[in-house]
């Protein structure tokens, strides 16, 4: 991590630890240069311009919150513990860990919405299809010369077998279905 010391809004250094940030911090205040309402910093991972945010860095006092998980139906208010993490008593080390584990649980947080995301649009997707689905069966019923479009027979066939077995639901569909690869004369065109 690199920690950046601030006079207001101007840089007055960049630091390898936050030893060397507090040596400089307060070597300046001790020898009256600076005001300590005048200073603060902030953290950036190392080689980047991804500022570590941390909730406030006023004080260095920051709010984590645990979260206690277990298969059944918890109460909002049973499953949040809060802890209060001074950060001028940890380690570097114990500071590192912490912002790693800190990214981590944005990038976990992260991927479970774009799991979300994706799950609703399955399930937008499986509402159109069980509909066409529906739409197709009454044609062929009142015409049994009705074709249905190459694109969708593969779903026709899975709704049908669904439907025999009593199973014809998003869930029954989304693990049985298999989306292919859509293969076209353009494929074969350079670009």
């Amino acid at each position: 991590m690199n920690y950046i010391l601030f006079k207001n809004k101007e840089v007055l250094g960049v630091f390898d630890s936050k030893l060397e940030l507090d040596n400089m911090k307060n070597g300046l205040i001790s020898n009256n240069l600076v005001n300590s309402n005048n200073l603060h910093y902030k953290i950036y991972k190392k080689n980047s311009i991804c500022e570590v945010n941390l909730e406030d860095s006023n004080d260095n006092n920051f709010n984590v919150k645990n979260k206690k998980v277990d298969n059944k139906n918890v109460d909002k208010e049973d499953s949040k513990n809060e802890e209060t993490i001074n950060l001028n008593e940890l380690s570097e080390e114990e500071l590192d860990e912490y912002i790693k584990n800190k990214y981590e649980l944005e990038k976990e947080l992260s991927l479970l919405k774009k799991d979300k995301e994706r799950i609703e649009e399955s399930k937008e997707v499986y509402k159109n299809d069980i509909e066409l689905y529906k739409k197709f069966k009454e044609f062929k019923k009142e015409d049994c010369q009705f074709e249905i479009s190459e694109l969708f027979i593969k779903k026709y066939d899975l709704f049908q077998e669904l439907e025999k077995n009593d199973q014809l639901n998003w869930e029954t569909f989304y693990t049985n279905y298999k989306v292919e690869d859509l293969v076209t004369a353009y494929d074969n065109q350079i670009l």
